[in-house]
């Protein structure tokens, strides 16, 4: 099965990630200066963000922004 997270980070980016709903994915903001991670419970396929000010998501490659699995 699988399900969407979205968050809003603490630098401003607006985040969505596609997972599966097995095992825990700890994932970095896309946002390049930002250093946040959120854990993602699941195995991350997709991600999309976004700044407050865009109007578009924009996918980002998830695998670059796997930090690992806490």
């Amino acid at each position: 099965m699988t399900a969407v997270i979205y968050w809003l980070c603490d630098c401003g980016c607006n985040v969505k990630v596609l997972h599966d709903t097995n095992g825990v994915t700890l994932v970095r903001c896309p946002n390049t200066p930002c250093k946040k991670t959120k854990n993602v419970n699941g195995k991350a396929s997709n991600l999309w963000w976004k700044l407050a000010d865009d109007e578009y998501w924009r996918e980002h490659d998830v695998t670059s922004l796997i930090v690992g699995n806490p």
